[in-house]
């Protein structure tokens, strides 16, 4: 059975360091909001260029919809740079 990912409801806080925000984007790497700084920060992971092609490739095809599992990816990932103290601003 393939695992489906639900976004969350934008709540004003990022959801990968919890610092509040005034604006968000979609991690490529699996379903959190994140804030500006927090997307500057996926981009160093080593995923990060295969998961945005991925969804570029989805787009071409005509799936505007696409939402990748990359859940063996979290918040929590050893591999994603340490975000829980960035400076906000």
């Amino acid at each position: 059975m393939e695992k489906k990912l639900e976004i969350q409801k934008w709540e004003g806080s990022c959801h990968r360091c919890g610092l509040p925000s005034a604006s968000h984007i979609l991690s490529f790497l699996n379903a959190d909001l994140l804030c500006l700084n927090c997307c500057q920060v996926e981009k160093s992971h080593p995923n990060f260029e295969a998961a945005r092609a991925a969804e570029a490739a989805a787009l071409r095809a005509g799936n505007s919809n696409f939402l990748e599992d990359f859940s063996h990816i979290s918040r929590h990932c050893p591999t994603l740079p340490d975000v829980s103290r960035h400076e906000e601003g």
